[in-house]
């Protein structure tokens, strides 16, 4: 069918909701609009669904989200059932459209014969995993879009262990999805969920266990007492859950930043509520130069992913990376925890390579993982009590293994515990990194992030992944650089359309298409003796990648 097809048959369905209906009339002389809502169906990039909303095969909507989680029920049923049948959990964001498309999906899987819980509110990423683990569930869905703008929301499914799928299953769901229209053959409740022997609220119990669980593995190192700490939930999810853990890890004074508290999925206090960028700090910043505070934290709108801002010396702030964090978390635990017989700190690709020079100095081993958290969460179980930290460069952390994704809540607390600890001792944040970089060399990471909207932009982006393995000599020449192709499949990585220019572990760039954005991604590293040095290699690196994509990129794209 072309995209004009699709459109007609959309606006015939009695079933489309009355809202879609209104936008789709909207563009009926759009042929360029049509197209954008209808080239493609939203298939499972990083364990499941993410976009704008609106209506079409490539927006957020209702019949999207009942036509996937259709395709999720089949699969559930064609498993062997366990004595009690399948089972899942879901939890939602503070979205636009969050707790509806939650109780669309929790009518699907009823009408299925898929017993159901549901938090009753709002809730961190994490503590779906947590339920998922701790009442012995099938599978869990989140619905949210993590920290993409307000435009934006998904639907991400974790297996039994309360990690997102991987492997063949996103593979089997896809399969079961393609084989199922729109409007036909998706089972749903007449009635009131509440109404149905299937579905049940998880009891807030569980929460409660979550909130404590998440402070198991952060260390009794001392300084707690001493932090001013200033904190934003960006709108979202980690409001209750970070300020109880925050209190009661022992922080002396906490503040919040009142204009970014209450769930609002407008995000009014920040457009595009990411805790990487700087901009969401501003009135943080403010309040902290009000109190004289020591840092800033900020989770995502599902608290999976926190950043951090600190007040140095002279009033400033510093903002690290979340590479820096990274690095910062890393040599605080292992200079701190008693550490387990032959420790593993798991890092992605796309991570900072200095990771593996502190884990080596203290005899902890490092494994990586393709971009991803869910790729560290199946290393866990594995791995055991042996698991010291995961951790990649989007700012997302794990330490404690009571969930299988990176937590924001668990996270704030061993960022506030760890500028606690250097506050006692009297240094800052900044002064620890510098200490890091004075002992293992000076190094720096970027990332770099280009758009490429609607089919238009798919295409662009398929063709600059093309052009790079065919003429990358042109960019990258071979005397120079050594290339690695993940799709070829590296070493126990799975195949992932990602390519890698290294002259060496720490001098080299990645560049990947995003599995959850329109936009190719470009991660460039560099070390040497001093800023200077590095600044120079990055901007050489950097001006390859703007070159590979002006290049690239047909003029209308």
């Amino acid at each position: 069918m072309t995209s004009r097809e699709k459109y007609e048959e959309w606006l015939r369905q009695r079933e489309l909701d009355d809202t879609l209906r209104k936008e789709l009339l909207a563009v009926a002389d759009d042929e360029d609009a049509i197209e954008d809502l209808f080239y493609k169906d939203l298939s499972f990039g990083t364990s499941g669904i993410r976009g704008k909303m609106g209506p079409g095969t490539t927006g957020m909507n209702v019949h999207v989200v009942a036509r996937a989680t259709q395709g999720v029920a089949d699969y559930l049923n064609s498993l062997p059932a366990g004595e009690d049948g399948p089972s899942c959990a879901i939890a939602y964001d503070s979205r636009i459209n969050s707790k509806k498309f939650a109780e669309v999906t929790a009518r699907v899987l009823c009408a299925n014969g898929i017993r159901v819980y549901m938090y009753r509110e709002i809730s961190p990423v994490a503590s779906l995993s947590f339920a998922i683990r701790k009442l012995g569930l099938s599978l869990g869905i989140m619905i949210t879009a993590s920290h993409n703008p307000k435009e934006y929301n998904g639907y991400k499914v974790y297996d039994e262990t309360g990690c997102q799928i991987v492997g063949d299953v996103p593979t089997k769901i896809m399969e079961r999805i393609e084989q199922l229209g729109y409007f036909d053959g998706i089972k749903g409740l007449a009635f009131g969920l509440e109404s149905s022997p299937l579905f049940r609220y998880i009891d807030d119990s569980v929460l409660d266990e979550y909130m404590e669980a998440a402070l198991t593995y952060s260390l009794p190192a001392g300084g707690m007492e001493l932090l001013t700490v200033v904190y934003s939930p960006l709108h979202g999810t980690g409001n209750r859950f970070v300020t109880h853990a925050l209190l009661k890890a022992g922080v002396g004074h906490l503040y919040k930043v009142k204009k970014q508290e209450s769930p609002d999925g407008t995000f009014p206090g920040c457009p595009i509520p990411n805790p990487e960028r700087i901009d969401v700090f501003a009135e943080g910043t403010r309040i902290c130069d009000k109190v004289k505070g020591d840092i800033v934290l900020a989770t995502d709108p599902d608290c999976d992913r926190v950043g951090v801002a600190v007040r140095v010396a002279d009033g400033r702030y510093w903002y690290p990376t979340g590479n820096q964090i990274g690095i910062l978390l890393c040599q605080y635990l292992c200079a701190n925890r008693d550490l387990p017989e032959d420790p593993v700190m798991v890092r992605s690709i796309v991570s900072s390579p200095l990771i593996d020079k502190i884990c080596e100095k203290y005899g902890v081993r490092v494994e990586t993982t393709l971009t991803g958290f869910k790729y560290i969460g199946k290393k866990m179980d594995d791995l055991g009590e042996r698991f010291l930290l995961g951790f990649e460069e989007g700012n997302g952390y794990l330490a404690a293994p009571h969930v299988r994704d990176k937590d924001g809540v668990s996270a704030a607390v061993l960022i506030a515990q760890m500028a606690g600890f250097y506050k006692s001792r009297g240094l800052d944040l900044s002064d620890a990194l510098f200490d890091i970089y004075e002992e293992y060399g000076y190094m720096r990471e970027e990332t770099r992030g280009f758009t490429f909207e609607g089919a238009k932009g798919a295409a662009t982006m398929q063709a600059i992944m093309k052009k790079l393995r065919e003429e990358r000599d042109g960019y990258y020449p071979a005397e120079e650089f050594n290339v690695t192709d993940y799709r070829d499949g590296i070493a126990d990585l799975p195949k992932s359309d990602v390519l890698e220019f290294a002259k060496s572990d720490c001098e080299k760039t990645i560049i990947r298409p995003s599995g959850t954005e329109p936009k190719i991604k470009a991660y460039v590293f560099a070390r040497g003796e001093t800023k200077d040095d590095v600044r120079k290699l990055l901007d050489e690196q950097e001006t390859i990648v703007d070159r590979l994509i002006r290049e690239s990129t047909p003029e209308e794209a």
